[in-house]
């Protein structure tokens, strides 16, 4: 009985859903074209699929929001953080060294998003960066 019930979801999801969001957008098709959208579509529906089966997992931790927003949000942006820091640290590299605000420059575009990013635990945004000793270049 699930056999059949998979096969039929299996026919909607791979020849009946793709044909009929062409016929909604007014697409006209090749053989291609409908391959490589069900492929997508295929993708789309696995990940949701997959999703939805880990959201149970979720259940019963008291801070389940901030890990899952610092694992979706906080830790992309701080990997970016840590690209864009890093590139701005090299253009004002030649600046830094003849100010003599080389040590600040590198603590605050390396430093403070590498140890956000990769130093503290998932979920707790209450971490502080480490306060060096050494206060002032000159």
């Amino acid at each position: 009985m699930n056999d059949i019930r998979t096969q039929k979801l299996l026919f909607l999801i791979r020849v009946l859903i793709p044909d009929l969001l062409f016929t909604i957008m007014g697409l006209s098709y090749t053989v291609t074209l409908k391959e490589d959208f069900m492929k997508k579509i295929t993708v789309v529906i696995l990940a949701l699929a997959l999703l939805a089966a880990s959201v149970p997992a979720l259940a019963g931790t008291e801070n389940d929001r901030e890990i899952v927003g610092d694992t979706l949000f906080a830790r992309p942006v701080g990997v970016a953080s840590v690209v864009g820091g890093a590139a701005l640290w090299v253009v004002s590299l030649p600046f830094a060294v003849l100010s003599g605000s080389l040590h600040k420059t590198t603590e605050t575009l390396i430093t403070n998003p590498v140890s956000y990013t990769f130093g503290r635990r998932v979920g707790d945004f209450d971490y502080q960066t480490p306060v060096n000793s050494k206060v002032d270049d000159r």
